[in-house]
């Protein structure tokens, strides 16, 4: 993977992480409304906690591998999907 693609890969993420955070922060804010509540406040948290997790295991994935990033990547992705 080129350094291009790497920088484009983070770029991608650091925005998708921007929007997630928009995301979460226009849930908790309207947490008591109708939809949120059907939906039940604590499984949206849930799925985007799940998102966010998801989101930072990409940066595992650039950059030189290391023992740790390499110990770290099935975790992040395993609990992306739980």
């Amino acid at each position: 993977v080129s350094d291009t693609d790497s920088i484009l890969l983070i770029t991608l993420t650091l925005i998708l992480v921007f929007i997630w955070f928009g995301i979460t922060i226009t849930t908790f804010i309207n947490r008591e409304h109708s939809i949120i509540l059907a939906a039940s406040k604590n499984f949206c948290f849930v799925i985007l906690t799940g998102i966010f997790i998801g989101y930072c295991s990409i940066f595992t994935y650039v950059g030189e591998p290391t023992e740790v990033s390499c110990y770290l990547r099935p975790i992040l992705i395993c609990l992306s999907f739980v």
